[in-house]
Parts: structure tokens; sequence; C-alpha cells
């Protein structure tokens, strides 16, 4: 019998499957309104490096895309389930640095220009579709919104990690994430806007970071 993890990430490169046999699958295997299920989005965050030597980064991709967008599955309110300790919730969150700094460091690329000013990508679809999974990925899953300070705190503080890790395509999406925040949060705009400072880097990602500090991102 697969494991949940395994049902998570077995998926046929460039199939759409979120909305399928396989998307039910997963919810029979774990249900997204099961505590117990919060263990397998933690277990998938500790076996990246495996994951990665098993699976493609569109599989990883799309597999976390799934579990942490609110509009492919429920697997993100977990983060807001008071059946599981808030100190474990809030710890798992920071365990998404892991996602940036060990997968997408590696799996992402600004070979075609920041994701923010791209009208049409014109390369290889699955590269494409990985890139936009990590720029989009802070502002499709709803745990900044969930009401929770600690894991509001926790999400800004992964994302101003993410500023410290040499990729600019990660970057752009700490930037973005951070934008979103911004017009509530006082700290976020700091750090965006401080990054926007710093003077050396690709112009168009200072540009965007003193955009992102005044809220000004889409």
């Amino acid at each position: 019998m697969p494991s949940p993890i395994d049902v998570l990430f077995d998926h046929t490169e460039g199939e759409d499957w979120y909305w399928g046999e396989a998307a039910k699958k997963i919810e029979e295997t774990f249900p997204h309104n099961d505590p117990r299920s919060f263990d397998v989005i933690t277990s998938s965050l500790d076996q990246l490096p495996e994951l990665m030597r098993r699976h493609s980064a569109w599989q990883i991709a799309t597999s976390f895309e799934f579990l942490f967008n609110n509009v492919l599955s429920s697997y993100p309110f977990l983060f807001a389930d008071e059946r599981i300790a808030e100190p474990y919730r809030v710890q798992t969150v920071r365990k998404l640095f892991k996602l940036f700094d060990l997968f997408f460091r590696n799996a992402v690329t600004c070979n075609d220009g920041p994701v923010h000013l791209q009208r049409e990508f014109v390369g290889d679809p699955v590269q494409g579709y990985v890139n936009t999974v990590c720029y989009m990925f802070w502002d499709n899953c709803p745990l900044t919104d969930l009401g929770l300070p600690s894991i509001r705190d926790a999400c800004r503080d992964v994302m101003e990690q993410c500023l410290t890790i040499p990729n600019h395509a990660i970057i752009e999406s700490a930037l973005h994430g951070l934008g979103h925040l911004a017009p509530g949060d006082t700290r976020a705009a700091e750090i965006a806007l401080s990054y926007s400072r710093r003077g050396t880097g690709p112009q168009e990602l200072l540009a965007y970071a003193k955009a992102a500090s005044e809220g000004h991102v889409q």
C-alpha cells in the first residue's frame, strides 16, 4: 500500500491532476479535515532531500502547491486547526524555508526575466509552471490571512530569510509575499524597503522591492 507521501507526489509529468482522481485519492488517503494529516505536510518538508532524488521538479512543485493553495485543496486550513498544537503549526511554517532553500534554489530561474514583468512565458512550459508556483506561493496560500499572529509572523520571517538565498526568482517570490503583507504590516514594509536600498542586484528587483514596500504588487 503506498504511503501518503507517495500518493501526494507520484503524478505524471505535465498532467493537470488537481481536479481528477489523483486529488480524490489524496483526500481519501489523508483527509483534509483530519488533524493527523498535518503530519504529512510536516513530513513532506522534512523529507525534501529524499523527495528531490525520487521526483522531478514539476512533481514536487505541483504537490506542494496542492498542499498550500486553498483554491486547489483545503489542507492549508489545517494551520488554523486548534486540535493541532500551535507551536507545532508555527514550527512547520518555519520549515517552509527548506522548500525555497533546498528545492526552489535549484529548480527556478530568472532566465526569461522576473515573473512579474512577463506578459507571456515563451520558454519550456514545465519550467515556466515551476517558476510560477514559486513566484505565487505566498499569494496563493492563505497562511497570512488566518488571523493568527504567530503564523503570520513565521511566514514573514521565512520571506525575509528567502531574501538571503542567491536566486533572483526566490527573492522575487519573497518580495511578492512581503508586498501583500506591507499595507498592514510595517515590519514587512521595512524588510522590502531595506532590500530596495541595498543597491546591488538587478534593477528590476530593486524597483520591485520598493513597490512591495508600498504594497504595490499584484
